[in-house]
């Protein structure tokens, strides 16, 4: 039964290739921006795009975030960055992402130096030059997609051959992991299983979209013919479907009395309003459980049930509370729908 609502879930997802999105163009790879001195960011925009982006200073990792350059910037392909005296020296990335919006790009690694620190070119004679084969590779992400719910993705090295370790970073919504694999790779098409996996918490309520994102060798470790082709963004949107889940379930006594509440809050964390559905309360002491009828609940929205009962036997009990107790919904994802938990009572 899990399968095949795996399978379900999996089945409503579709995929569409953000071609027309952000990709930052400068500063390029080993770029030195000075302290103290105004320096242009530029990003190219490949559709009309009418919206403000936010840009950020991260490591070279893309995991902590250093400052914020700008918090509401216009989309204009170019933003002209003060570059602040006390800023950290280093190397560091720029992430650009639209407010609002899960579309972004990350660049190049580049420097920041200190004013004094910038090194005067010596001309020098022209000496004559013989013309060699960049036997360098160069690493392109073909394709990626999602099979059996796990990203996989497709890439072809369009340099020369190369054998080694190759690192692949997977960004999935807001998570993020590096994947690696050993590999002796020509000119043929490559399939890796990255082992990332969309879990029902990426999915959220009220943008179901998931923002995906593959990264061939993040750290630059392997000097490539061209850098600026190892990036793929994607964006899986998921349909309009409900989510009932049961969020927390509790047991108390009532003051003063011999019996015991048991309640259950109940929240649609899908994207569309539910129809009427039941929950059901259920003792171990008791032969059947007690239902009560939901007529709807918004997409976002929390109820709650409960019902009291007296405990004649002081031992420990147990509890189940089922939302879809009947199996009249049909929701994005079908494995949250129970909760038990135990109490003692005294």
């Amino acid at each position: 039964m899990k399968k095949l609502f795996l399978l379900m879930f999996i089945a409503i997802l579709t995929i569409s290739v953000l071609s027309a999105g952000i990709t930052i163009v400068k500063p390029k790879r080993n770029h030195s921006v000075m302290k103290g001195l105004p320096y242009n960011i530029e990003w190219t925009r490949k559709r009309d795009m009418n919206f403000r982006v936010k840009i950020m200073l991260f490591d070279t990792m893309g995991r902590r975030s250093i400052m914020t350059i700008s918090n509401n910037a216009p989309n204009s392909g170019r933003y002209r960055w003060n570059v602040p005296a006390n800023a950290p020296t280093g190397s560091f990335i720029i992430r650009i992402m639209a407010i609002k919006k899960q579309i972004g790009d990350d660049s190049s690694v580049f420097k920041i130096i200190n004013k004094n620190s910038a090194v005067l070119a010596i001309a020098t004679p022209v000496k004559p030059t013989v013309t060699l084969v960049d036997k360098r590779p160069d690493f392109v992400v073909v394709s990626t997609k999602l099979r059996a719910g796990h990203l996989v993705t497709k890439i072809k090295n369009i340099g020369t051959r190369w054998s080694g370790e190759l690192s692949i970073r997977c960004g999935i919504g807001s998570r993020s992991f590096i994947f690696k694999s050993n590999l002796s790779v020509d000119s043929s098409i490559i399939e890796i299983i990255t082992g990332g996996k969309i879990m029902s918490s990426d999915v959220t309520y009220p943008n179901p979209n998931v923002l995906l994102v593959i990264r061939l060798d993040p750290d630059n470790k392997i000097k490539e013919k061209n850098e600026n082709n190892n990036v793929q963004s994607l964006m899986y949107k998921h349909n309009l479907c409900p989510d009932l889940f049961v969020s927390s379930i509790s047991a108390s006594r009532v003051p003063g009395t011999d019996q015991f509440k048991f309640a259950g809050t109940i929240k649609n964390i899908g994207n569309q309003d539910s129809p009427e559905f039941w929950v059901s309360i259920h003792l171990d002491s008791e032969p059947r459980p007690v239902y009560f009828k939901i007529s709807s609940l918004k997409g976002g929205g929390i109820t709650a049930c409960s019902m009291n009962r007296k405990i004649t036997r002081f031992k420990t009990h147990t509890f189940r509370v089922t939302v879809d107790a009947k199996f009249q919904i049909k929701e994005c994802y079908e494995n949250n729908n129970v909760k038990i938990n135990t109490f003692k009572a005294l």
